[in-house]
């Protein structure tokens, strides 16, 4: 059932932590800031649209390291009202890009991933709507790697990092 505030769309934005879903002594999840939108075309069922951008710290004695990853993600949105709260769920697909960056000793060098990623997950957002214009959202999303991430200069690929993060988020709601 619709409530009279329930509005069709919404674009925002959020910052979370995230972290490896298997624990990993030498990577150690950090934040995650990410875009989103999605659209009803019914009164409970619709499209979302996600892009997550997420930093780890690597743990490698001779330099300090980070790996960057962007996700792109999108799938069906099932969205369930309850007055002002609105429970949303998004299993979604996609893909993955990265980067490692490397300094030691004052040298600082950059890595792009050799291969793109393809990426499966899900997310559960409660969105609190504050206002007939804005509302306030909590997200939990899972997303699992169909391959290592593979960095052929270096001679490095990764394990299937899946993760797993949280965050709140603004977001407009049109």
């Amino acid at each position: 059932a619709t409530t009279p505030n329930l509005k069709k769309g919404y674009v925002g934005g959020g910052i979370g932590i995230a972290s490896t879903i298997k624990n990993y002594s030498d990577i150690e999840g950090k934040v995650q800031y990410g875009i989103n939108a999605g659209y009803l075309f019914g009164s409970n069922a619709g499209i979302a649209v996600t892009y997550m951008h997420t930093s780890y710290k690597v743990d490698i004695s001779e330099a300090d390291v980070d790996l960057k990853t962007n996700a792109i993600l999108a799938g069906p949105l099932f969205s369930v009202p309850f007055s002002k709260l609105e429970c949303d769920i998004r299993p979604y697909l996609g893909f993955l890009f990265a980067k490692l960056n490397a300094s030691s000793g004052g040298t600082s060098l950059d890595f792009k991933a050799d291969n793109t990623i393809f990426v499966y997950g899900s997310g559960i957002t409660l969105r609190w709507n504050v206002h007939k214009l804005i509302s306030l959202s909590l997200n939990i999303d899972a997303v699992y790697h169909g391959s290592g991430i593979k960095f052929d200069e270096l001679g490095l690929e990764t394990e299937k990092l899946s993760t797993i993060s949280m965050g709140i988020g603004l977001n407009f709601r049109f």
